[in-house]
C-alpha cells in the first residue's frame, strides 16, 4: 500500500468571525489490486486521528496559525501502508478589514482607502499546491469597481460605484487586498462619516470612519535650541541664539533666558553682559503658550559662556592724535552697540556683532604686545589682521540681506562708520614705531 496525502496545503486559522477550513485528499494513495481503502489522518495540531475514505476529501480546521506536519496512513483493513507526510502552511485567521488614510480632512477630500482580506482562495477549503499555482487576482474579483457607501453623521446615506486603482498582496499570500479613492461631501457637515462595502463578497461589513474637520492634535512641549558655547569679555554685551528652538505643531515661541549671574532676557536674540571673569551656565526655556520645553541637561536647554578680561589699554608707540587703540577700540564697540541695537532681530545681525567682536580681540591682541613688557614688533602684524573683519562688516551691509532687513538711514550710517573703521585701522598701522616688521611671524 502507498499513501499519497498530496499537498503541500494553504489555509487560514479558523475563528468565529471567519471560519475556515483546509480540504486534504488522500485519493492518489495506491492499492495494487486497487481495494477501497480507509485514510487515517493525523493532522499535527494535537486533534486525534481522523479515519474516513481515501477516495473522500477530509476538510480539518486549525485553531492557530502555523507550519503543521500532516501524516497519512492508509489501510485495506488487513495491511496499513507506511506514514507519508505533507505540510500544512496555515495564515492567521482572516479578518476583512477598511482602512482611510488620512481617516480626517475638509469636506472634499478623497481619502485613499484599503480594503484587505480578500480571499484568494476558498476559506472552506484552502489550497492543494498539487493541484497547480495559487490562481491569479482576477479569478478572486473580477470586478474593476466597488460600492462604496458613505452614511453621514445626520443618519443620511449615498452610495456610488468607485473605480480600483490598484490590487496587491496582503500579509498571507492567499489574500488580495484593493485600493480606491473615497470622495467626501463638499458640503459635508462637521461630524463622523462611516465608508463601508455593503455588497462586496466575502468582505461585506468592512467599515471605517472620516471625521470632519481633523481633531486637534495633542500639544507636546517644544524644544529648545540655546546654541553655543559662548564667549565675550568682561562690561560687554554676548549675543546669544535661539532662533534653532521649535514647536512640534509650529507654535509660535516666546523666549526667556536665565543667566547663572543672576541676568535674564527675552527674545531669541538677547545680549547680556557680565561684570567678571568666568564661565557661567546658560538656559534657555521656550513656550508655545501652553507648555514650556524640558530643562534637564541633554535637551539643547543649557550651554555655557566663557568671560575673560578686557586686555589693559595703553598706546604703542607714537601715535596721532585721533589713531589710538584706545580711540580705535571705542568706535569698534560703539558700531557694536548700533548693530545690536538698531538691526531687527536675525542671523544676519548675529554675525555683524560677532565680525565687530572679532576686529575687537584682534585688536586688543595687537595692543597687548605694546602692553605689560610685550614685544612691539609684533603689533602691527597683530593689527592688519583687524582690517578682514572690518571688511566682512561692510560687505555684510552691502548684502541683499541688509538692505531688506537694515533702515536705509542706520545701514548709510553704519556704512560709513565702516569706512571710517578701516581708515583708523591704516592711521594707526602706519603710525606705529615698531621696526623689522619682516621679522615678525
Amino acid at each position: 500500500l502507498v499513501a499519497d496525502p498530496s499537498g503541500p496545503y494553504l489555509g487560514w486559522a479558523s475563528s468565529d468571525a471567519s471560519p475556515a477550513s483546509v480540504a486534504f485528499d488522500a485519493s492518489g494513495s495506491l492499492h495494487p489490486t486497487g481495494q477501497a481503502m480507509i485514510a487515517l489522518w493525523d493532522f499535527g495540531d494535537g486533534t486525534p486521528v481522523v479515519q474516513a475514505s481515501a477516495g473522500t476529501p477530509v476538510s480539518h480546521a486549525y485553531a492557530a496559525p502555523g507550519t503543521y506536519t500532516v501524516t497519512l496512513v492508509v489501510s485495506d483493513g488487513e495491511h496499513d501502508s507506511p506514514p507519508a507526510v505533507t505540510t500544512a502552511e496555515i495564515a492567521a485567521a482572516r479578518a476583512p478589514s477598511l482602512t482611510l488614510a488620512p481617516a480626517c480632512g475638509s469636506p472634499g477630500s478623497t481619502p485613499s482607502a484599503t480594503v484587505d482580506g480578500y480571499a484568494l482562495v476558498p476559506p472552506a477549503a484552502g489550497w492543494n499546491l498539487a493541484d497547480g499555482a495559487l490562481p491569479g487576482v482576477r479569478s478572486a474579483h473580477p470586478a474593476d469597481d466597488v460600492r462604496v457607501r458613505v452614511v453621514g453623521p445626520d443618519g443620511s446615506s449615498s452610495e456610488e460605484m468607485v473605480p480600483i486603482d490598484a490590487f496587491a498582496a496582503s500579509a498571507s499570500e492567499i489574500e488580495l487586498s484593493t485600493r480606491f479613492a473615497v470622495g467626501i461631501p463638499s458640503n459635508a457637515a462637521p461630524g463622523t462619516y462611516a465608508v463601508s462595502l455593503p455588497e462586496e463578497a466575502g468582505v461585506a461589513g468592512v467599515s471605517a470612519t472620516f471625521t470632519v474637520p481633523c481633531p486637534p492634535l495633542d500639544n507636546e512641549p517644544p524644544h529648545a535650541a540655546v546654541g553655543g558655547p559662548y564667549e565675550g569679555s568682561v562690561g560687554l554685551p554676548v549675543p546669544f541664539d535661539g532662533l534653532d528652538s521649535s514647536d512640534p505643531e509650529g507654535a509660535p515661541l516666546t523666549y526667556q533666558w536665565y543667566f547663572e549671574d543672576g541676568g535674564t532676557a527675552t527674545g531669541p536674540l538677547p545680549a547680556h553682559a557680565f561684570a567678571a571673569p568666568g564661565t557661567y551656565w546658560v538656559l534657555l526655556v521656550v513656550s508655545d503658550g501652553e507648555l514650556d520645553s524640558p530643562t534637564s541637561v541633554d535637551t539643547g536647554s543649557y550651554t555655557t559662556v566663557t568671560i575673560t578680561e578686557e586686555p589693559p589699554t595703553g598706546p604703542c608707540g607714537a601715535v596721532p592724535a585721533g589713531a589710538t587703540y584706545d580711540s580705535l577700540a571705542c568706535r569698534l564697540l560703539a558700531a557694536r552697540t548700533t548693530t545690536l541695537e538698531s538691526v531687527g532681530a536675525s542671523r544676519m545681525r548675529n554675525r555683524m556683532v560677532r565680525q565687530l567682536d572679532t576686529a575687537r580681540k584682534r585688536l586688543a591682541e595687537s595692543r597687548g604686545f605694546c602692553s605689560g613688557g610685550g614685544n612691539p614688533r609684533l603689533a602691527k602684524p597683530r593689527l592688519k589682521r583687524v582690517r578682514p573683519w572690518i571688511d566682512s562688516f561692510r560687505r555684510e551691509l552691502r548684502s541683499v540681506q541688509a538692505r531688506t532687513l537694515v533702515p536705509q538711514a542706520i545701514r548709510a550710517a553704519l556704512l560709513q562708520e565702516a569706512t571710517a573703521l578701516r581708515t583708523h585701522v591704516n592711521a594707526l598701522s602706519r603710525a606705529l614705531a615698531c621696526p623689522d616688521d619682516a621679522q615678525a611671524p
